[in-house]
């Protein structure tokens, strides 16, 4: 959740224009490094809440949107609504009851 990385950061306090980037830069690598432990494990979903507010000269909706493009770009990554999600995991689950 992004406000999670910005108390984190800064006690939920705007930095300093300047530290922006590096704020950006930190919670990007915390978004990549959550997927990928999922991508390279068990390819559990992965969801990332976010408000798209502009804390912290826009930081947190910054490394969100490349985050984004990175990585829903990638093979057998979807980027979905929290319905398909819902419904794709009710279909597997009623898959599983009748193996």
């Amino acid at each position: 959740m992004d406000y999670n990385l910005s108390v984190n950061q800064s006690r939920a306090k705007d930095v300093a224009p300047a530290k922006a980037p590096a704020v950006e830069a930190q919670a990007y690598a915390t978004f990549v490094g959550y997927c990928e432990r999922a991508y390279q494990s068990n390819r559990a979903p992965v969801s990332i809440g976010a408000h798209f507010t502009r804390w912290n000269s826009s930081a947190y909706l910054n490394a969100l949107t490349r985050f984004a493009d990175e990585v829903c770009r990638r093979p057998e990554v979807r980027c979905v609504s929290y319905r398909e999600l819902t419904d794709w995991l009710d279909a597997r689950s009623a898959a599983t009851k009748t193996q």
